[in-house]
């Protein structure tokens, strides 16, 4: 006896078998082991621009409606190392900024405070044409403010910080024959370094200090509000996607620029290059 399939039959019988497979593996998922289930325990909460995850207590950044952070990177300040100084142990903050709207953006002002440490505090603030305030009225360059549909920029936050003991680690940590990359910020590669800062971070600070950031246009209507662990800090080379949301601070440039200081001094400050350059960046 034979069995005839026709064409018809015949996909019907593929579609059918492969449904049962499917359904097979979907129930290879249950179980209270499975990611699947366990899922459900995970409370997710939207705040502004940043999710809080309830059950991990931690932040997971997202882009702004308009807006993107690319970087996030500390330069030293002038007179960093020199601990008679204002500025000994300060360090500022520059972001790289991406225009993700389609219209022109006017960005009007940014705040940035410290969370979860009492050891690094706000010591300084900076005025200038490339220097983005939290002051609306501070900021009155229309070349750094406004943003044609996808352009990039670099600013720089007003206020400064002041690191209490990194200068312990820089001086067990950093010597004068360390090589560094020939473009700005002075940039290594080393991750074994930037995981020692890391490190420092975490015990120093605490897994949670991090960095609270928001940018406004318009009356302080938000655009981005972010949050940046201290000890989450990669190089300019580890895996950072926007579009997954994976924003570390760019610690590779901080420790080369620190390298550069040990080496020179005030000679190559990063802050001269950036107003030299237009408040460009040669990478």
């Amino acid at each position: 006896m034979s069995i005839i399939i026709s064409r018809n039959n015949f996909f019907f019988i593929f579609f059918l078998l492969n449904t049962l497979l499917v359904a097979g593996d979907i129930q290879s998922t249950a179980g209270e082991k499975s990611p699947v289930v366990n899922a459900k325990n995970v409370e997710l909460k939207y705040y502004g621009n940043t999710y809080l995850n309830k059950t991990i207590n931690t932040y997971q950044e997202r882009i702004g409606s308009k807006i993107a952070i690319r970087r996030i990177f500390l330069i030293p300040s002038i007179q960093f190392n020199q601990q008679d100084s204002f500025l000994y142990e300060n360090a500022e903050v520059y972001l790289e900024l991406q225009s993700i709207s389609s219209q022109p953006l006017l960005v009007t002002s940014a705040r940035i405070n410290v969370v979860n440490t009492k050891l690094v505090r706000p010591k300084g603030r900076s005025l200038g044409i490339y220097i983005l305030s939290d002051k609306i009225t501070h900021n009155a360059n229309r070349k750094l403010l406004l943003f044609e549909p996808g352009e990039v920029k670099v600013v720089q936050l007003a206020q400064s910080f002041r690191f209490d003991g990194i200068m312990n680690f820089m001086n067990n940590n950093i010597n004068t024959d360390i090589q560094k990359m020939p473009f700005r910020p002075y940039t290594l590669s080393s991750d074994d370094l930037v995981q020692k800062l890391n490190n420092f971070f975490q015990s120093r600070y605490g897994k949670k200090a991090a960095f609270h950031i928001r940018i406004f246009e318009k009356d302080f209507q938000p655009l981005i509000d972010t949050t940046v662990f201290f000890s989450n800090g990669g190089t300019m080379f580890s895996e950072q996607d926007i579009e997954k949301n994976n924003y570390t601070i760019d610690y590779g440039g901080f420790l080369g620029e620190i390298v550069n200081v040990f080496q020179h001094g005030e000679k190559d400050s990063f802050q001269q290059y950036f107003m030299s350059n237009n408040g460009n960046l040669s990478f």
